[in-house]
């Protein structure tokens, strides 16, 4: 996809509760701009992959997804320069990948 921006997008939500985390994942899902999105252990809660057609609406996405949602407390946003690896095969025991 030629001038298309990638974006991962680290999220930490402000108040966590079922219901949260509910409401946040039915958005993801439902944003065009979101291609995967991760639930975390740790100090930051999802790990979002936002690709866009350049970086002015890769800006406006994510604004648009992050900023004005009262319940993200932070978010940081780390463009991707080179996609080294793709993939989502898992190697087993004997070497094979399943899935993918």
């Amino acid at each position: 996809m030629p001038g298309a921006v990638l974006a991962a997008v680290l999220v930490t939500l402000e108040r966590e509760s079922i219901r949260a985390h509910e409401q946040f994942r039915n958005r993801m899902r439902h944003a065009p701009e979101v291609q995967q999105c991760y639930s975390l252990a740790g100090e930051r809660d999802y790990l979002i992959m936002v690709v866009a057609n350049g970086m002015s609406d890769c800006r406006d996405a994510v604004d648009r997804l992050f900023m004005d949602d009262d319940n993200v407390k932070k978010y940081t946003t780390h463009i991707v320069f080179d996609v080294v690896k793709t993939g989502l095969a898992i190697a087993t025991t004997t070497g094979t990948l399943k899935g993918g």
